[in-house]
């Protein structure tokens, strides 16, 4: 979001977009930091055992879950023309155009066509996400990288780099909506859709998945939300806040670099 900022308010001096949108995946986005709040404050209470924790994050997994899809009936069902189609027509108005020329409009692919090539796009990635998971594991070491800090940063900033190019793409054709839709909706659904269905497949596998976080990294995740929450808030973006976006990940990233590579003991 940082990248996309700057590089959109470099060309443009101040970009709009609409808020309505932003300001609920702003919410949504502390929603979910509740959600990792709450595991973390039980963890650091004294004689906490390994089978409540695990039920605690399913139980919160689960209402994360509900809440993703309560959104998604929001957006698509009841609030559809709030946040769809009357939104645009509301920012043709305001730059002189007809709306009726809204409901004119053709695109160059049918609904079936653009979904078979989006499923098609998320197989290929899937592969791809294997890949890459299995070659940044023996590089970070040869580095003498922490696996948290490779995670949360080497993995992130590769394995998220198709959106990063398309976000700051968007930005620079000032099509700043486009562009949060892509960051700050992406971190919605981590949060909100991904993180539970992880917690529910380690559950039904055996395996231990939960939502438990380090408290460095929990405190990251709120300052993050925060600052992005604040700067999404009014609608416009310029340079210096996405400037501002890029320092705070930097700083976060210093931060995890000097992280003890044993921090996520008892984790």
């Amino acid at each position: 979001l940082g990248a996309s900022m700057f590089a959109g308010g470099l060309k443009v001096k101040t970009q709009g977009f609409d808020s309505r949108v932003a300001r609920m995946n702003g919410a949504l986005l502390v929603l979910a930091s509740f959600g990792l709040i709450i595991p973390a404050i039980y963890q650091m209470s004294p004689a906490v055992g390994d089978d409540p924790r695990r039920h605690l994050s399913l139980e919160i997994a689960a209402i994360l879950f509900l809440v993703y899809l309560s959104s998604l009936v929001f957006t698509l069902v009841t609030h559809k023309a709030l946040l769809g189609k009357a939104g645009v027509k509301a920012e043709k108005k305001e730059a002189g155009e007809s709306a009726a020329e809204d409901d004119a409009v053709e695109f160059g692919w049918s609904r079936n066509k653009a979904l078979a090539i989006l499923a098609a796009v998320t197989i290929a990635l899937a592969f791809m996400s294997e890949i890459l998971t299995g070659a940044v594991d023996p590089a970070a070491k040869s580095m003498g990288l922490t696996p948290l800090f490779a995670g949360v940063f080497l993995l992130a900033v590769v394995g998220n780099a198709s959106e990063l190019i398309n976000a700051v793409r968007f930005a620079r054709a000032d099509k700043m909506d486009l562009a949060i839709g892509i960051t700050v909706g992406a971190s919605t659904q981590v949060a909100l859709l991904v993180a539970p269905i992880l917690v529910f497949a380690g559950y039904f596998l055996g395996q231990d998945m939960n939502l438990l976080f380090t408290p460095y990294e929990m405190w990251a995740v709120i300052l993050a939300v925060f600052i992005t929450r604040t700067l999404i808030y009014d609608g416009e973006s310029t340079w210096l806040e996405g400037l501002m976006l890029i320092a705070i990940y930097f700083m976060l990233g210093i931060g995890f670099f000097h992280l003890p590579a044993d921090v996520a003991k008892g984790f």
